[in-house]
């Protein structure tokens, strides 16, 4: 198989909730491209949970090898997130927002960690841009209040998305 075969089996795998499986997929590939920065990506997605501290570093080297691919900085931003670490994913989001304005999940996850801040004017702004580029992403408001009352933050796993 190769190595974007493997990859999409890999985030197919997460996006079903069997990151063990998907570990072990991004494994494989790693064995033969160790910095392969896509791989490094989906690993650190489907080891967030039993191995935060190794996901970080893994989410680090694939920014390192990767540093123009924004679903990188956005899923490692809702880690940090998660973490509790606002201030940092902040950062990354809007270092993504400014290096791809396009970028529909930037602007979405943005918004996201906003709103949940209490920052609501901002969050609107966000939540505007996300509507512009995306008129598809209906109800974009609710999904931005919901997320604040569940701090469950989008997940973007297109780990190729440009």
């Amino acid at each position: 198989m190769n190595s974007h075969a493997l990859l999409q089996q890999a985030a197919d795998l997460i996006q079903a909730g069997n990151v063990g499986d998907a570990a072990a997929v991004c494994r494989r590939l790693l064995a033969s491209q160790p910095e392969h920065p896509d791989a490094l990506h989906l690993l650190a997605m489907a080891t967030r949970s039993s191995d935060p501290q190794g996901a970080e570093r893994l989410f680090r080297e694939s920014l390192a090898r990767a540093p123009q691919q924004p679903s990188v900085r956005v899923n490692m931003a809702n880690f940090l997130r998660s973490s509790n670490r606002i201030a940092e994913a902040e950062s990354l989001l809007r270092q993504t927002t400014e290096m791809a304005p396009d970028f529909v999940p930037g602007w979405y996850n943005l918004g996201i960690l906003l709103r949940a801040a209490g920052r609501l004017d901002e969050a609107e702004t966000c939540a505007a841009r996300t509507n512009a580029l995306s008129p598809a992403w209906e109800g974009l408001l609710a999904l931005v209040a919901a997320a604040a009352v569940t701090s469950s933050p989008f997940t973007c796993c297109a780990w190729g998305a440009k």
